[in-house]
């Protein structure tokens, strides 16, 4: 067995131009898969990409994308950052009081709506990872001693970056890619 998992993460030449930026995979192998959830080509080609790898022998799946995805089958446990982050950030957070980073400002009202959906009181800001000026304004935002955590939520943002962000606002901070990655580690067992 070659691969124990592997990341699905977008190809530029899968989706077309307008559709947006595109996000890198920095940390795993991976195959090259269309990002957006609502593309129909998405829908059709994910999951049979998907089962190929776990013939291939992935034991998990790790989308590469902190968004909302549909459940996808496909023989293997699928590792869903922003499932990950709702689901660690409600066990912290007692009083559901947090603070969201998006990665984009046009991101922001959807990733409230998704926030708020899963019961949190949220405080929403944006920092793209490599923009220094807006991770250092966003943080300055995220200092709200109400907040009980803030969520950077993209997979951009590592765990250095975590940690730096932590330092700058003064509070706990939950990034998606280390979460994702302490959680693949957990499911394949080292």
């Amino acid at each position: 067995m070659r691969f124990r998992w592997r990341l699905v993460a977008p190809s530029p030449r899968s989706m077309p131009n307008w559709w947006g930026r595109w996000m890198g995979c920095r940390w795993m192998r991976s195959i090259r898969l269309p990002h957006v959830h609502r593309h129909t080509r998405f829908r059709r080609s994910c999951p049979m990409g998907l089962r190929a790898m776990v013939e291939r022998g992935a034991g998990a799946i790790a989308v590469c994308c902190a968004g909302d995805f549909r459940d996808i089958d496909c023989g293997a446990p699928v590792l869903y950052p922003g499932r990950l982050l709702a689901g660690i950030a409600g066990a912290v957070a007692a009083n559901r009081r947090i603070g969201v980073v998006s990665p984009i400002e046009s991101q922001m009202e959807s990733a409230r709506k998704n926030w708020e959906r899963d019961g949190f009181s949220v405080a929403m800001t944006y920092a793209s990872a490599f923009k220094r000026d807006e991770f250092e304004r966003a943080a300055r935002v995220m200092s709200d001693s109400s907040l009980e955590l803030v969520v950077l939520d993209c997979m951009d943002h590592t765990a250095a970056d975590r940690d730096e962000f932590a330092r700058l606002c003064g509070r706990p901070v939950l990034a998606a890619l280390p979460l994702t990655a302490q959680v693949a580690s957990e499911i394949i067992g080292g």
